[in-house]
């Protein structure tokens, strides 16, 4: 039995639900063949496939709504679609339409993704049937659609409801994995000097981790923090609590770490933290494999090896400062040690009382729903979700055209898919798209071409509802799976309505090719470079700076709750991550376009350095409170707070302090930075004032580097531009 379950439980979420949505629309496509032969099984199929590109790894509240609203516009725009197929002009105007307003739902976020496509697949298979004769045949399509649709939802509802647990855990462990990714990235960092490799390599895959662990965090808390009040669950949340503390003490662990140098011994307490991560990372790993396989966790590691072994070697030997500066990282590594231990006695407990109330935990959950108030900021002609709106009616309707006035056979829908799937909202994701999607087409067409030999009618249907699935399982984390599995169902579809046509092997090719094309050239029509989008997010990962500071430069409440600051630090985190996407997206841009990696890599040093600061003192305060004075210890936080807060704010960005500090001042800030001459252990507040002095500096040189990045923003801009319609 072990050996049977064991490669499904080694199944990811997204395959495990890849497999559902092949079911389904199996489901689908079975259930109408008895009463409407192969086209009233097809039709109930494709109305399947609309309702599941909504179906998602998701809480069941939220996967039923976006699966009956994906299934009511997939509905919808197959009637309007199949009304309408022989009035060229008027079906011209509905593929525009349809371009526009997939374009101008990315107002409403992530969320809005797969619901976007959801028209484009309902054109691309309501074109690819044989047209309705007669009104008659024309209702029993639609009737068709709509079973196929409403019998998909009965289905997601079903079995999202039966696979919650194991989506559940799932998402734990996907978390667990981005977090043990990010710890080996970072300690390849911390080793590129010693093995002499390329830093910024480095770099910029430690950034792209930092993205890859926001996303699959937010997916774990929308799922984690909706389940029902259980042991099981509470269990799940104490675990995902604790793995984003493990990310915080990772920031702490990095300060003063250059403080180390870089001679033998530096580069050896170096290599010794590298190792640290990394050990840490194998025990994320043997935890997530224990939860993925529901088997009890294995005998723990010594992880904390490499860091005793540093202590014991005393490689600074007579070198007080650096051996006390050694003293700090090794004791802000330990926080990560104590956060991986407490998950693992986590495990072995029974039951657990709920960290937070339900009221609390649905805070940190994604804003669900369509409200038309987020449209509103978007109609002015500088808004880049406008700009992508217009270029992508401008090319669904280029596409169209295009493809109903060529020569050949061509087919206009496969051209409007082509632009649908390649056109993103900026250039970079356009090119990465543009190549997976002509390469994935090109492998499905030599998959058809094999299969083509062997061909009967059984098998053709098998591989298209295979196809299905696999297309719906990897279109976010692998397009070059999906591309492959969309051109076999498309190309199988397409013989399955007209056998006698063989299969279009030679015309899907060059329709995508044209497709392709044209979202490349679109790309060029109202460009959003991601220079104009420079000044809001600043301003939000200043403002988002500046609460964090408002939450942890202060001394927490007694037995009171952390959700003010986890909301903060939620908040530094995604404007982070905005803002390092658009430093990668920007590398596609014309030169001329482009803001200068450099300024990107600047704001984003100095807000991590902040954040690492930010961090340090809230765990001192809340780890060390009872040691320290309390009538002190409020001024020292005062007088900290309103220091980094002043360097935060846009006045102060604005207008610098110009005038230089007296030499008394000087002397106080020189001390208050300097490494104190006792250890943390022996003299607290020294520490904690020194912290607090460099997180001043950090936010000064923070607002000198979004001066730099908003200078090098506007030095790009166009000399005029229009801002409203």
């Amino acid at each position: 039995m072990n050996l049977l379950l064991r490669p499904l439980l080694a199944l990811p979420a997204n395959v495990l639900n890849g497999v559902t949505v092949s079911l389904g629309v199996t489901l689908a496509y079975l259930s109408a063949h008895p009463l409407g032969g192969v086209i009233g099984s097809l039709t109930a199929a494709a109305g399947a496939v609309y309702a599941s590109l909504a179906d998602q790894p998701n809480a069941p509240a939220r996967a039923w709504r976006r699966v009956l609203l994906a299934g009511i516009i997939g509905t919808l725009i197959s009637t309007l679609v199949a009304t309408l197929r022989d009035n060229v002009i008027a079906l011209g105007a509905v593929v525009v339409a349809i371009g526009f307003f997939s374009g101008l739902s990315q107002a409403w976020g992530p969320r809005v993704g797969p619901l976007s496509f959801v028209g484009t697949m309902a054109f691309v298979f309501t074109y690819a049937a044989h047209p309705a004769h007669g009104a008659t045949e024309l209702l029993i399509r639609i009737a068709w659609v709509a079973f196929g649709a409403g019998l998909y939802l009965a289905w997601a509802a079903l079995t999202c409801a039966l696979l919650q647990p194991r989506y559940r855990a799932l998402a734990l462990v996907a978390v667990f994995d981005a977090l043990a990714s990010l710890l080996r990235a970072r300690a390849a960092v911390l080793l590129a000097p010693a093995l002499d490799a390329d830093v910024g390599t480095r770099l910029q895959r430690f950034l792209a981790q930092e993205t890859q662990l926001d996303e699959r965090l937010q997916a774990a808390r929308d799922i984690l923090f909706a389940a029902p009040d259980t042991a099981h669950a509470r269990l799940q949340t104490a675990l995902l609590l604790r793995a984003i503390e493990l990310r915080d003490g990772l920031l702490l662990s990095q300060l003063d770490l250059d403080l180390l140098g870089d001679d033998e011994a530096g580069v050896h307490a170096w290599q010794a933290l590298a190792t640290t991560y990394r050990a840490i990372a194998d025990r994320l790993d043997a935890l997530g494999r224990s939860i993925r396989h529901g088997l009890p966790l294995d005998d723990a590691a010594d992880v904390g090896a490499a860091l005793r072994a540093l202590d014991a070697a005393n490689v600074f030997g007579d070198d007080g400062r650096r051996r006390r500066l050694l003293a700090g990282v090794t004791d802000r590594t330990g926080h990560m040690l104590d956060d991986l231990l407490r998950m693992q006695v986590l495990l072995r407990k029974d039951d657990l009382p709920r960290p937070f109330s339900r009221s609390e935990l649905r805070l940190f959950v994604s804003v669900e729903g369509w409200p038309l108030a987020a449209l509103r900021p978007h109609l002015v002609l500088g808004s880049p979700v406008l700009r992508h709106a217009l270029r992508a009616g401008a090319a669904f309707g280029a596409a169209y055209a295009i493809g109903v006035s060529l020569p050949w056979a061509a087919h206009p829908h496969w051209m409007v898919l082509s632009v649908a799937v390649v056109l993103r909202g900026t250039l970079d994701q356009t090119l990465t798209r543009r190549n997976l999607r002509v390469a994935g087409t090109a492998a499905g067409c030599g998959i058809v071409l094999a299969l083509s030999f062997v061909a009967t009618p059984w098998l053709s249907t098998l591989v298209f509802l295979a196809a299905t699935g696999l297309a719906h399982a990897f279109a976010l984390s692998a397009y070059f799976v999906t591309a492959t599995a969309a051109t076999v169902m498309a190309l199988l579809q397409a013989n399955m309505v007209n056998p006698d046509l063989g299969f279009a092997v030679y015309e899907r090719l060059s329709d995508t090719l044209i497709g392709a094309a044209i979202a490349w050239a679109a790309c060029y029509l109202l460009p959003s470079w991601e220079r104009r989008g420079l000044p809001d997010m600043l301003a939000r990962l200043l403002q988002a700076l500046d609460d964090l500071a408002a939450q942890a430069v202060r001394l927490p409440e007694k037995a009171g709750s952390e959700v003010a600051v986890r909301m903060a630090r939620r908040a530094v985190y995604e404007a982070l991550g905005s803002l390092a996407g658009a430093a990668q997206r920007s590398r596609a841009e014309p030169r001329t376009a482009r803001v200068p990696t450099q300024a990107y890599a600047s704001v984003l040093a100095h807000s991590y350095a902040l954040m690492s600061h930010l961090a340090s003192v809230r765990v001192l305060l809340s780890r060390r409170r009872e040691r320290l004075d309390p009538q002190l210890i409020e001024q020292v936080l005062s007088h900290g707070a309103q220091g980094i807060r002043a360097r935060l704010t846009p006045t102060h960005r604005v207008s610098p302090p110009v005038e230089a500090p007296s030499e008394g001042q000087t002397a106080v800030l020189i001390a208050e930075r300097a490494v104190p001459e006792h250890a943390p252990s022996a003299a607290l507040m020294p520490w904690l004032r020194r912290r607090l002095g460099l997180a001043e500096d950090s936010a000064t040189n923070l607002g000198t580097a979004a001066r730099v990045l908003e200078r090098a923003a506007r030095s790009t801009e166009e000399p005029s531009r229009s801002n409203a319609i």
